[in-house]
């Protein structure tokens, strides 16, 4: 006898992760909504692989579906679906045979990218071996179809999305069973009290007159796709006639602006007849007057030509004068005199007010010289800034200005001298104001970053991680590449600055699922060159499962993870690191550490550099100690 012995139900409805066990007979009540009939939908889309027989128990015209099942369909209208984005669901029913003493297995994973489209569904039969967490989970994530295929391909006897083919090897599995048994179980399932022998004959014994469905549901289809069709062209007919509404409207109001145009038109050509009319009277107006004007204007020259003669003559008697010539000679070196007196005094005005203001400023200057820490070029400045405040507050005379200039050329020589000086100083101190400055804005990113709770790793491993994220959005790859640091847990403090020394840029490594990973290094060898992603690792998680096991004493058994392909990684790098609490217990192991990171290998001890380990970037509470730090 083949019994079923236990149920999985993976993200079937509202069982999210349950198990169900069977013993001998078995009776499931409960109110209206419990779940009876879900449980019973999924054993018999298990068995039968249809998925056109659900909610049969609960009423014999039930119309729940596949998505409806594994999205969790809740009929709300703000949120018709529990679960959205890409869903998993697996039930797997585990039966035990007695005659062979050994377990076989009969379930399927359906996968659900979008409610829209159709889920997809593989069935599979797996021998000799129970239900186990591995078989269905990656992690805390159920694995997909792909994966799932992936992770039990050595117990897997058959894979298919075909139902015909699910049906036959499971009837074989079951004893080469009558193909009536597939049609049986869903009518079981409509469970109804026996009121008349002869239905049940009909139902159960008999076999049913087959009637065209598929052709039946297309008519229907294709009369509602009609029905909607039709309504559309109504809808449209209905837009129609208003746009021809509106068309006969333009048309009256286009031939009643023509009407308008013309009118205005003969309106302004009626008042510019007017116009030109009044126009030519004004210029005739103005011919008459111009000619006046003509007239006049001769007698102007006339008058005008005569005096230009008189001039002329009484002009050519003053030039041949001798007093005349001497007199405006006279009047010209005057004018040139004035001129002369007028330019030096304005000189000598400005002049004065340069030399108090440039005493006034002197004197500012020699007391601030004089408060500030003496120096040789300070006392120096000071001497001359003396003497030219003396030298510029006795001058009487033109003669005391040769001295005054030499005093200024020396001032202004020392001065220039000091202020080269000054623009360096502050040429530097500039820069160094610059680099603070950037300093400044990189930290402000930094904790910016480290406040929403995000490392700061290199430049190389983010452009790489973005990247692969970026091609696995496009393939619908649901499980995102990770850094290694973020999935470690440390749990023995002691050892934190010697496993983060240790692994050093190791922590950094990108770690992807084992059937990810030549998508990844595609993306990888595509960008290395034209980002320069150099010296960022990718884990091959495919070659680690070796690695489950580790000593007590090593390094790895102080780190944990949720992640198993973490772990492994950790247990290869860590698991050959002993441990030892001094220093002169390393030379007794092929690799060991200590606490205060002293390492031992190659026969070679070393410390490891603080630099490295001081900002952590391992476990929950590293965001929060380089926030700190920053």
């Amino acid at each position: 006898m083949k019994k079923l012995t236990r149920v999985r139900l993976i993200n079937w409805h509202r069982f999210y992760n349950e198990t169900i066990t069977f013993d001998q007979s078995a009776l499931l009540s409960g109110e209206n909504g419990a779940g009876k009939s879900t449980i019973l939908d999924a054993i018999q889309f298990v068995i039968t692989a249809s998925k056109n027989h659900f909610n049969k128990a609960a009423h014999e015209n039930g119309k729940r579906k596949l998505d409806g099942y594994v999205r969790c369909k809740t009929g709300r209208e703000n949120k018709p679906y529990e679960r959205t984005g890409f869903v998993t669901a697996h039930v797997a029913l585990e039966f035990f045979e007695e005659s062979k003493q050994k377990y076989f297995i009969l379930g399927a994973v359906v996968d659900s990218a979008v409610p829209e489209k159709e889920p997809t569904t593989v069935w599979y039969h797996m021998e000799g071996l129970p239900l186990d967490d591995r078989m269905f989970f990656q992690g805390m994530m159920p694995r997909n179809i792909d994966n799932f295929k992936t992770a039990n391909k050595q117990n897997l006897r058959l894979v298919t999305k075909i139902q015909t083919d699910a049906r036959k090897q499971f009837k074989n599995r079951f004893g080469r069973i009558d193909d009536k048994f597939f049609e049986l179980i869903p009518k079981s399932l409509a469970f109804k009290p026996i009121d008349d022998i002869k239905d049940f004959v009909y139902s159960y014994v008999l076999d049913q007159k087959e009637v065209n469905i598929d052709e039946l549901k297309e008519n229907v289809r294709t009369y509602q796709e009609l029905e909607k069709i039709l309504q559309v062209i109504a809808v449209k007919l209905s837009k129609l006639e208003k746009i021809k509404e509106k068309h006969r409207e333009v048309q009256t109001y286009l031939r009643r602006e023509k009407v308008y145009e013309y009118y205005i038109a003969r309106v302004n050509v009626v008042i510019n007849e007017a116009g030109i009319t009044s126009e030519s009277n004004k210029i005739k107006q103005n011919e008459l007057k111009m000619k006046e004007l003509s007239e006049q204007q001769k007698i102007k020259e006339q008058q005008k030509e005569s005096k230009d003669k008189q001039r002329t003559n009484l002009k050519v008697e003053l030039e041949s004068s001798e007093e005349y010539r001497a007199l405006q000679q006279i009047q010209g070196e005057i004018k040139g005199l004035r001129e002369n007196l007028e330019r030096l005094q304005n000189e000598k005005k400005s002049l004065n007010v340069e030399v108090r203001n440039s005493l006034r400023k002197a004197k500012i200057l020699l007391n601030y010289y004089q408060e500030m820490k003496p120096s040789k070029a300070i006392m120096k400045f000071s001497e001359l800034l003396n003497d030219y405040i003396d030298c510029f507050e006795t001058i009487e005379d033109c003669s005391d200005y040769a001295n005054a200039s030499y005093l200024v050329e020396q001032l202004l020589k020392e001065k220039n001298g000091q202020a080269e000086d000054i623009r360096k100083q502050l040429f530097e101190l500039e820069r160094t104001l610059e680099e603070i400055k950037a300093k400044k804005s990189e930290s402000k990113q930094i904790i910016q970053r480290l406040e929403e709770k995000k490392l700061n790793y290199p430049n190389a491993v983010l452009k790489l991680l973005h990247a692969i994220k970026s091609e696995f959005l496009k393939v619908n790859r649901s499980i995102e590449p990770r850094i290694l640091c973020e999935l470690l847990q440390i749990t023995k403090p002691k050892w934190t600055n010697a496993i983060e020394g240790y692994l050093n840029t190791q922590r950094f490594y990108l770690l992807v699922e084992p059937e990810d990973f030549d998508l990844a290094l595609s993306v990888y060898k595509r960008l290395k060159e034209r980002e320069q992603l150099f010296g960022v690792g990718l884990i091959n998680t495919a070659k680690l499962e070796k690695y489950e096991e580790v000593k007590e004493t090593s390094l790895a058994a102080c780190v944990t993870s949720e992640s198993i392909y973490a772990k492994y990684y950790v247990n290869m790098v860590l698991g050959k690191v002993t441990c030892c609490d001094k220093e002169e217990q390393l030379k007794l192991h092929e690799v060991a550490i200590t606490p205060t990171c002293m390492k031992y290998q190659n026969h070679v001890v070393s410390a490891i550099a603080p630099k490295i380990y001081e900002v952590p970037y391992i476990g929950q509470e590293a965001y929060k100690i380089q926030l700190e730090q920053e």
